[in-house]
Order: structure tokens, then sequence, then C-alpha cells
């Protein structure tokens, strides 16, 4: 009865999407762009807001890789995923608890709500966007965007869109947009400045940057340095299953070339390759007897990533897409067919090969396969930060990274580049710019300024953001983005409603919204949303009272990777604990009042060696707004 319950609010839902078409020109104060989950995040803080909001997408489903088979989430440290991705978990939590029971095995294998099968995504954003009122637009692509000169600054207006089938031309105006697609669209199409590759290690002084290949740690030779248009190859995350019941067999394409595959096979026969699992393929298990399957894109120089052929996708129109997608597509079909029916390959790894199929019940209208391709990387903008590889590195004389003050997310991953394009000769088994370092990488404030455009008015972009090609390596994760587009929802509405340019927000009012919604503007171990103190440890975290703690050096962080679970998450990230229980000691509260300006408040003469880190804050923080 559940199943049939939540088959009927999905169709219901499609219908309302599909159904949603437009006569003339139509007005809206916030256009989002892309229903990424910072895209769904945006459109449905703006929604809350009270705004009216309208979320455009280009395929028929909204949700991004999360519905396209993308289950197994890239962070470190649960700590860090907080704000409108935890509401999300929570929505996948429910749907297994409410149709399989609390202490189910679909339950334990959500792993906390975290990782879900592509319909139950679906479900679970369809739901969140109908609850918060917003209006969806599926199946419709950009064609243009307008831009006029305000008070002598360029600003975006309005955009046209094209639906796919009946090729309609829908053209909507508004006071905000926010671009959230993966490739910076319509950033690009209003004119903003953007960067495609990469840059040279002197453009940024960083070590990644630039031609480079990285084995076990190590720079190899061939690693020069030098920018070029080179971006992170692309794949598809597809979703599997080792049921027959529920399975149907791939398909094997018409333009199968067997020739395509020998690299792998040379590396099965010379004994480099003796299983499937984590050796050709990264796969990882999620409900209902799935699997996420990724590109293994540091073990060998095939898999399903292809290097090079992504390099033109980011500006590509709708017909040189088209044909990049069919390409990955072909390739991928061709791949698994060529290891689960090619009698060069031993019986050993054909047999576990196939035990994979095509789930009968995801994707039944794209032949039950994605019909989004993984896009790690396209444009990226030129904003008033950029986001550089040290921007996620410890800083000097703290335990913490460097302290942004205009913070309105965390992230907490590390740097991780799939290959750019193929091996070198000198190293056929690594390709040209692969690298994934975590070591020295902390949880990382990202500053509100990498989504607002350099010269641009009525634009945020919480995706195709402000960074390196090697900074954008530690931002390119749902958990961030999502976190991003729920900030750029609630600037949003605070331009909207102070009347005030996207640029000129008031950052401080717009970090209390993010806490009081339970987002996270800086890292701390142990305490969390739920906590009394949360907001008031946000507040002053942020402001930098947490990055020089008097009796704090620094500390090196090389043991920490520690993994936990899946081979993935770790535990709280150590040094990075408030304490809020413990007592308050005379240096640390001359310290965080003289960071107050409050040295000679009368708070110092009360006994406060009595009082804990929460309490002594808490009475701060009233201090603080009360003279404000």
């Amino acid at each position: 009865m559940i199943q049939k319950l939540i088959v009927c609010i999905c169709m219901g839902i499609a219908l309302l999407y599909s159904s949603v078409i437009f006569a003339q020109t139509k007005r809206f104060d916030v256009v989002v762009y892309g229903s990424t989950p910072a895209g769904i995040a945006a459109a449905v803080q703006a929604a809350r807001g009270g705004v009216k909001v309208l979320l455009v997408e280009e395929l028929y489903q909204v949700g991004g890789v999360l519905t396209g088979g993308l289950a197994y989430i890239d962070f470190r440290t649960f700590e860090s995923v907080q704000g409108f991705f935890r509401e999300y978990m929570q929505g996948v939590h429910n749907y297994y608890a409410g149709r399989y029971g609390l202490n189910s095995k679909q339950v334990t294998d959500s792993y906390n709500g975290l990782q879900a099968e592509p319909h139950v995504a679906r479900y679970v954003f369809d739901s969140i966007l109908a609850n918060a009122g917003v209006t969806v637009l599926t199946n419709y692509r950009l064609q243009k965007a307008y831009v006029r000169t305000v008070n002598g600054k360029p600003t975006l207006y309005s955009a046209e869109f094209k639906h796919a089938k009946s090729k309609l031309l829908q053209k909507i105006d508004a006071t905000v947009f926010i671009d959230a697609t993966y490739e910076g669209d319509l950033m690009a199409a209003a004119g903003c400045a953007f960067r495609i590759g990469r840059e040279s290690r002197e453009t940024y002084g960083e070590i990644f940057a630039g031609k480079v290949y990285l084995k076990d740690g190590r720079f190899m030779l061939g690693s020069t340095g030098q920018g070029d248009r080179a971006i992170q190859g692309y794949n598809f995350r597809i979703c599997m299953t080792d049921s027959a019941e529920n399975g149907l067999p791939v398909p094997k394409p018409a333009n199968y070339n067997r020739n395509t595959y020998m690299p792998l096979l040379v590396a099965i026969q010379n004994g480099q390759i003796t299983a499937v699992s984590d050796q050709i393929l990264k796969l990882r298990s999620i409900p209902n007897r799935k699997f996420d399957v990724n590109d293994k894109h540091m073990a060998n120089s095939i898999s399903l990533a292809r290097p090079g052929w992504s390099w033109d996708w980011p500006e590509g129109n709708e017909q040189k897409r088209a044909e990049i997608f069919k390409r990955h597509l072909d390739y991928t079909l061709g791949f698994l067919y060529f290891i689960q029916n090619d009698d060069a390959i031993p019986e050993k790894i054909r047999t576990e090969a196939k035990q994979l199929w095509l789930p009968k019940d995801e994707f039944t209208e794209n032949n039950h396969f994605t019909p989004t391709i993984y896009v790690r990387e396209g444009r990226r903008l030129k904003g008033v930060k950029t986001f550089v590889e040290k921007d996620c590195q410890q800083a000097p004389n703290t335990v913490r990274g460097y302290l942004r003050n205009d913070a309105v997310a965390v992230g907490d991953y590390g740097l991780n580049s799939h290959g750019c394009d193929e091996p070198h000769a000198y190293h056929p088994g690594v390709r040209d710019g692969a690298f994934s370092f975590a070591t020295s990488n902390l949880p990382y404030q990202v500053p509100y300024t990498v989504m607002v455009p350099e010269k641009m008015e009525g634009l945020l972009v919480p995706v195709a953001i402000s960074s390196s090609h090697v900074g954008f390596s530690a931002l390119r994760y749902e958990v961030i983005w999502s976190s991003l587009g729920q900030a750029a929802g609630f600037a949003a509405v605070l331009s909207l409603k102070q009347k005030k340019q996207l640029r000129s927000v008031p950052v401080t009012l717009l970090q209390k919204q993010i806490h009081e919604a339970g987002g996270i503007t800086i890292y701390f171990s142990d305490v969390q949303p739920a906590d009394k103190w949360f907001r008031v440890f946000q507040y002053f975290g942020t402001k930098g009272y947490f990055h020089n703690i008097p009796e704090w050096g620094t500390v090196a962080f090389e043991d920490h990777l520690k993994f936990i679970g899946n081979n993935q998450y770790t535990p709280a990230f150590p040094h990075h604990a408030a304490q809020p229980q413990i007592k308050m000691d005379d240096r640390l509260a001359k310290h965080w009042l003289q960071l107050a300006g409050q040295a000679n408040h009368p708070l110092l003469t009360r006994n406060y060696s009595n009082m804990t880190r929460a309490e002594f804050l808490t009475e701060l923080y009233k201090i603080e707004h009360r003279e404000k």
C-alpha cells in the first residue's frame, strides 16, 4: 500500500512539473537554473523565505547526479554535513523506515539516510520541492540570457528557455538568478568571465597545478606544472543490481569495438588485475541489493572515465554535448559488455562481472540507464574571491585552516582530481592530472564571495564557483555545493527584502540565518545543531575565537586518516573541539574579551572561573548583540 502511495505521489508531482507551461513572459522573484542538489537547496530556501521561486531543469527529472546514480557521497566526517543536506538525509531515512521498518536492512544500508537508490533520492527531492511551494519546469534548456545596465552596472534580468519536445520558447524575468548547473551555463550566457582548464603552477603557487603525474604521493617524471585546457574526465555513476529478478542484461552497443578495451585485457593478462570490485570498478553497496558503480581512477589507466573526452563539454552546444554523452554511453556499455562476455577475460572475472545487472525499477524513462553524466568539472566563475589550493590547508600558527570571516559553508574532503588526460608514455599506468591528497587538508571554510561574479549583478553561482582547478577539486562535492546553494537561497531573499545587490547583502545576517537553519560556517567536532549553544559557537568560531586559543600551537594531522564505515568516512577531526562544558580560565577569558573589544567589561570582574565556555560565550553573545 505504501509503495503504491509513493508511486502515485511521484506520478502526481511529475504531472505537475510537465503541465507547467506559460503562454507569455512570466516573472518570478528568484529563478534557479539547474536542479542539482545545490539548485534544489537554493530554490527551497528562497521559497521558504516567502518569495516566488522557479526552478528550471534541462532533464526530465530533478536532483543532478544524486538522482542519476551517485549514492556514495563524498566527504570525510559527518560533523561537516549539516544544513540542507541533513534534511535530504532525513528524508531518505524516513522513506526507508516508513516503507520497510525502522530496524530493516534497507535503513541500515542507507547509512543514516546518506545512501539512496536513485528513485528514492528523486522522491525525496520532489517531496521537499513540493512542500516548499517551488514551481518546477523540467525539460527546458537555456537559450539566452538578457542583461541590461542598471546604475552603470551589468545586470541579469531575464532568461529564455526552450522545451526539449515541444520546442516552446519561454522567457522568464526575475530579480535574482542562481546558476546551479554543473557547467556554469547561465553565468556564461550572461557574459560573466570564467575559467576552463588548469592553471600553471606559477599562477597561484599551487603544488598540484598544471600538468602533473602523482603516484603513491610522489610527483613523477613528466610533471611540468604547465597550464592547459584540460579538465577532469567524466563517467556515469551507474546504478546496478546483483538481483537477477530485478535485473536486465547490459546491452551490446551497436558500434561495439572490442579493440577499445584491449589495454584492460593486457592488464588482466599481466596479473595486474584479478577481480572486478575495487580493481576494474569501484563498487559501493546501497539499499535493496544495488550498487553505485564508479570509475576506479587511481588504480588503472582504463576504467569508466575517459580522460580527454570531456574537454569540449563545458562550452559545447546541445548537439556537441549529445555527441559526447553518446560516446561515453557507448564506451560504458561496451566496457561492461566486454568484461561480462569476452572469452579472453578469465572466467573468474567474467563470473563476477555477470552478477551485475541494470535494475528494472530504475530510470524507467531512459532504458534503465542513468540520463546524467557525471560532470566533475565545467566552467569556473571568475568571482570576487578565488578559492585556491592553500584555502583548504592548515594556516600558520593555528590548528585550523585559514580563517574566512565571510564563510557561508564548510568543506571537509581534500584535494581530489580524476585524470584529465591519457597516461604519459613514461607512466602508462598513471593518468595525467590524477591526484588525491588529504593528509594536510583540514576542514575548510568557503567564503560567500566565491559565488559572486566580478561584475555581473543579479546572479549567484554556487556550483561552478570561483576557484582554480586545484581549489575546485576540494569543493566539487554535493554536500559542499548544497551548503552553498542554501546560502545562495538565503542571500537571494535578503537581497530582495533589503533591496540590496547580492554582493552587498550583510554577510553576518546571512550567517545568522544559515546557523538558524542548522548550517555551519566553521567546523566543530563536538557542537552540533541540536545543541542549545550551537549558534553561539558558530558565531564566535566564524569570527576566529577558536583559531588562536592561547594554549594551542601547531599540530600535524598525518595520523588522522583512520577510516570508519565503508572505507570512506573518518571520525571527527581532531583538535577541532569547542569543549563547551569545560571551565573557563583567566587567560582564555581575557583573550576572548580582547577579541570582542570588551577588555574592560564588568564581566571580567565576575567569577567566570565557575562558568563553562558555553556559558561565557553565551553571556558575551548577549553583550555584543545588546550593544548593537
